[in-house]
């Protein structure tokens, strides 16, 4: 009987030293991931904007665990690829992950072939130890170089009609709007993202490629800044005084040209704004050309940004609200002149050294009820159009409304880093803009943080005009609602420890009343933010509070849980019954 037992032990041992490698095997496999990225499109212009996808796949005997993604633009470049980086906890055997990145070609990029380096990190859980391992991926895409200028003599029918133009808006093209501007100070307390540029050179270090020579005796060229739309700019010196400006050249070759030039002057000469880059003149000899404030750029880690496309995103939230507040204030005043910009974007935001942000680019600009949406399609940006822009049988005709839809797209693309839609291709992404159902992702997705802004870019971002804010200081006015939230939740807070601490009756009941008005106002400030999140909060807060009209407040909480779980904008006549109730606890608390 021993003796079986023994033998009985020995198998035992023997099948156990034959699983454990079985075993070890099956725990710790190995991990291997296959890459392949693409972008589109590969031929860019500066000012342009492509997609690059990454699919990363797991083709190992094991999970790839905390999978980092991270596109890198290789050599010298003001390419922006965002996000920055995007990651994954996992991505199981035999499956596959894709990642989308939005790849910003600036104004002043050079032309050339550029390579994008994708390099992709991963962790390969072992049975002792995880092993932290990489894979790099290389593609390409192609920056056009400007075409060159090419100074042309118009005919006389071709000039007969520009100079009727000219003298039909007032004789906006003979000068006169020149108007001397003195510079301003840059404050001395600068963001710590934004510091002032170095002084420039006057003198170029090398010829400035294409400059007019018609325009020698006016200017002295120091600088090629870019081209997009119909012309070309420059940075010069005015040889009559040395004051440096900009110079916008259009390239008038067709009729078309000169009604979009003569457009863009009309619209821009109503304007003064600080947060609107100044028009100076606009001149029709010796060749059309606008002369305009010439706006330095701000060094951002030690990159000279000239516009908010190449900005790097996600910007600090402080940041933020300063350039979108900006933003919005040069669209305030563009609105009440009845001006309509319907091409803002990133690239057409100007920065100062001290960020502030200056619009510029008014080419497809609507004064007042004229013009149609189909013209403007011509020289639009795709990631950057509003529903109405895209399709105007179904969303109607574009206004200022669509400046704030726009105005949109930059604040939620400067919070979170992303863009609402994006896709693989210009169809896809103009299906997604004008689909009625889909919805972008709120700002929390990407931070939960920024949760407080989610009901701001529900309206901001609204498929139909009448749902999202109808003027810019709607728009401010929800801005401020949430700061002012902040600050009451703060003062309520006070109130509630003071109420803990009070020593007569007399002292808790006024700051019972006090409390209770300071959450009124907080579900008040709630619904002109159009968070729901503080709103229900705020009401829940007075539900155990008021004694007259809790049945009401209770019936109001419901109604406003199914609109978060629906995910359905509130209405008017929502906000009309709990503003009412609203009045009724606080008629019930002066009362008691």
């Amino acid at each position: 009987m021993w003796k079986f037992g023994r033998i009985l032990i020995v198998l035992i041992i023997f099948s156990f030293l034959i699983c454990v490698p079985k075993l070890s095997i099956a725990v710790g496999g190995t991990t291997k991931i296959e890459v392949d990225a693409s972008v589109y499109p590969t031929m860019l212009e500066p000012g342009d904007a492509a997609t690059l996808t990454v699919t990363v796949k797991e083709i190992g005997d094991d999970d790839a665990v905390n999978v980092v993604v991270k596109p890198i633009v290789s050599g010298y470049s003001n390419i922006v690829i965002s996000p920055s980086s995007a990651s994954v906890s996992k991505i199981s055997e035999g499956s596959q992950r894709t990642f989308e990145f939005k790849v910003l070609v600036p104004n002043n990029e050079a032309g050339g072939s550029k390579s994008i380096r994708i390099y992709v990190e991963f962790t390969d859980p072992g049975v002792l130890e995880d092993k932290r391992k990489s894979v790099t991926k290389y593609v390409s895409l192609t920056v056009k170089t400007p075409t060159a200028y090419t100074s042309t003599t118009s005919t006389s029918s071709d000039s007969g009609a520009f100079v009727i133009g000219v003298l039909l808006f007032g004789g906006v093209l003979g000068g006169i709007l020149y108007s001397q501007r003195k510079k301003k100070k840059v404050p001395k307390k600068q963001l710590s993202s934004g510091k002032p540029a170095p002084p420039r050179r006057e003198t170029p270090s090398k010829p400035v490629p294409d400059f007019p020579p018609e325009l020698f005796s006016k200017y002295e060229p120091l600088e090629f800044l870019g081209e997009g739309g119909f012309a070309r700019v420059y940075r010069v010196k005015r040889k009559k005084d040395g004051k440096v400006v900009a110079v916008k050249v259009p390239s008038l070759g067709s009729e078309a040209a000169k009604k979009a030039f003569l457009k863009e002057v009309k619209a821009w000469s109503r304007l003064d704004h600080p947060n609107i880059v100044k028009l100076y003149g606009a001149y029709k000899t010796p060749i059309p050309h606008i002369e305009m404030e010439y706006v330095e750029g701000a060094r951002i880690r030690r990159r000279l940004v000239r516009d908010l496309g190449a900005y790097p995103v996600p910007a600090d939230e402080k940041t933020a609200l300063k350039l979108v507040r900006g933003i919005a204030e040069g669209l305030k005043h563009a609105h009440s002149k009845q001006v309509y910009h319907r091409d803002l974007k990133p690239q057409n935001v100007l920065l100062k050294s001290d960020l502030t942000p200056k619009i510029t680019d008014w080419g497809l600009a609507k004064v007042g009820a004229v013009s149609t949406t189909a013209t403007a399609m011509k020289g639009l940006t795709y990631l950057y159009a509003a529903p109405e822009q895209v399709d105007e049988k179904f969303y109607g005709h574009t206004d200022h409304r669509t400046d704030i839809y726009q105005l949109g797209l930059i604040f939620y693309e400067l919070l979170t880093g992303g863009q609402p839609y994006e896709g693989s291709s210009i169809v896809s992404v103009m299906t997604r803009i004008t689909k009625p159902d889909e919805r972008p992702k709120p700002p929390s997705a990407f931070n939960p943080k920024l949760k407080k802004y989610d009901g701001i870019f529900e309206k901001l971002l609204a498929k139909r005009k009448e749902e999202r804010y109808q003027s810019v200081d709607e728009f401010l006015e929800a801005l401020d609602a949430i700061q002012e939230i902040q600050r009451e939740k703060k003062e309520l807070k006070k109130t509630t420890t003071a109420m803990v601490k009070s020593k007569t009756r007399a002292e808790f009941e006024k700051l019972w009343r006090t409390g209770v008005l300071k959450t009124v106002k907080i579900a008040r400030l709630s619904l002109r933010a159009n968070d729901r999140g503080e709103l229900l909060g705020a009401l829940d807060e007075l539900r155990g509070i008021t004694r007259e009209n809790s049945k009401d407040v209770e019936h109001l909480i419901g109604q406003v849980e199914i609109l978060i779980r629906e995910g359905v904008a509130m209405s008017d006549e929502t906000k009309a019954k709990i503003e009412e109730l609203l009045k009724r606890i606080e008629w019930e608390v002066f009362r008691s």
